[in-house]
């Protein structure tokens, strides 16, 4: 893949890449910044959350797959 194409699809040149390639290789990372670790999903309330279950026909199931 030639420079313009990498740039074009992607934003990036050869080198950047080569450079990039060179600092993950070095494995030092004592430059590098990280945020808190999170594990799952985020929450999308701060309040108690219920389960639900609620029937509707089939019929709405189906057009609600189709939007």
């Amino acid at each position: 893949m030639s420079n313009k194409e990498l740039y074009d699809r992607f934003g990036v040149t050869a080198e950047q890449l080569d450079t990039w390639a060179d600092e993950y290789e070095s494995a030092d990372w004592s430059h590098m910044r990280f945020g808190e670790v999170i594990n799952g999903r985020p929450k999308i309330s701060d309040k108690p959350l219920d389960s639900i279950t609620v029937k509707v026909p089939r019929s709405r199931t189906v057009a609600m797959k189709r939007m």
